[in-house]
């Protein structure tokens, strides 16, 4: 499970390192942290916090295509500091 947890945390810090490629960064930095989330989801599926970064992602994704604001898109980036700040904080 504690090497599990890093491998998970590990991963994390390595997408992170994506958001030096800019709009294509943004793109594999969202798909390796959806892994994540879901390895850490399969780990821990009684952390709430977890259901809170999934649903605040589909919510993004359904309002995306109908919203006609830039805002939306400052959505991804605190998705990527909260799932950032799940996966570190998390003790076993």
């Amino acid at each position: 499970m504690r090497t599990s947890l890093k491998v998970i945390k590990d991963v994390n810090i390595i997408a992170l390192c994506f958001i030096i490629f800019g709009p294509y960064g943004f793109a594999i930095i969202g798909f390796l942290q959806t892994i994540v989330a879901l390895m850490f989801l399969i780990m821990f599926p009684k952390q709430k916090s977890i259901y809170l970064y999934f649903a605040i992602s589909i919510l993004f994704f359904l309002i995306w295509p109908i919203t006609e604001t830039y805002i939306i898109f400052a959505l991804p980036l605190f998705l990527t500091g909260y799932l950032t700040y799940i996966i570190q904080t998390k003790k076993i």
